[in-house]
This record gives C-alpha cells, sequence and structure tokens, in this order.
C-alpha cells in the first residue's frame, strides 16, 4: 500500500514525458510500490505481473517515442518486458530485452513506441520472470 501519492506525469518544453513507474493505474498482486533504499518510490515486479500508465489527455497525437526505463536488476537471467500500447484485442506485447544491471540504478533504451494523449502503455513479464524495479518510464520524442 502506498504510504504517500507518486508523483505526476510531467511533459517538458521539448516535449519528453517522464513517468514515475509508481504512477500506474492498476496493477496485478506481483507488482508492488515500496520505499526505494535510496529515496523516492519504486515499482517492483517480483514475478510476472503487469501495470498500466495513462498518458495526459493534452498531448499530441501519434508521435513516435524512444523509451528509456530507469530501472534495476539483480539476476543474470531476465524475461523480456512486455510493452503494449492501446491494446486491442488481437495485439500481442512488443517484447523488449532487460538488461542485468548487477544491482545498479541504469536509466536504459529499451526500443521505440507510437502512443497519442490518453493512450495507455501497458508493461507485462510472462511466466517464469526474476525480479524487476523501476523507477521512471521516459519518453523522449523522435523528430
Amino acid at each position: 500500500e502506498r504510504d504517500d501519492p507518486p508523483g505526476p506525469i510531467r511533459s517538458d518544453s521539448k516535449g519528453v514525458i517522464t513517468i514515475p513507474a509508481t504512477s500506474c493505474g492498476f496493477s496485478s498482486d506481483l507488482v508492488m510500490s515500496i520505499a526505494s533504499s535510496d529515496g523516492g518510490k519504486q515499482l517492483n515486479f517480483l514475478s510476472d505481473g503487469y501495470a498500466e500508465y495513462e498518458l495526459p489527455d493534452e498531448l499530441p497525437s501519434s508521435v513516435t517515442y524512444r523509451l528509456k526505463i530507469e530501472l534495476c536488476t539483480v539476476h543474470l537471467k531476465q524475461s523480456p518486458l512486455g510493452i503494449s500500447v492501446d491494446e486491442g484485442t488481437d495485439t500481442s506485447p512488443q517484447l523488449l530485452k532487460i538488461p542485468y544491471t548487477i544491482g545498479e540504478w541504469k536509466t536504459v533504451e529499451l526500443g521505440e513506441i507510437v502512443a497519442n494523449g490518453g493512450s495507455i502503455i501497458k508493461l507485462s513479464r510472462p511466466k517464469p520472470s526474476y525480479g524487476l524495479a523501476m523507477k521512471k518510464l521516459i519518453l523522449e520524442p523522435i523528430h
């Protein structure tokens, strides 16, 4: 259970969107928000599970973004992170390779997505998966 609310989703003057990982609108029982050892909050994928993020309606339409995530992993073998945007019934998530960070926080570029204002971004992990901790998602527009 959260003891303080996550920070807001922010967009700067260059269109870069920063999403606190703990600001997910819904998560499964295997995804939880906890205090981070170096301050703030982090989202932990304990195993398989998912989290969803809704982008603010006022963001522009059909923008291609470079996806970066500040994350930490402590297991050498990592399952991919699935990502889908505005998931439809026939949509399979794009699978992104998660690096082994030796237990250190790193901001890593994972791929590209196309999103609109109001889009729902869903992150998921398959069974079996080892722990993955995240502090924030960063979406940088590709011009």
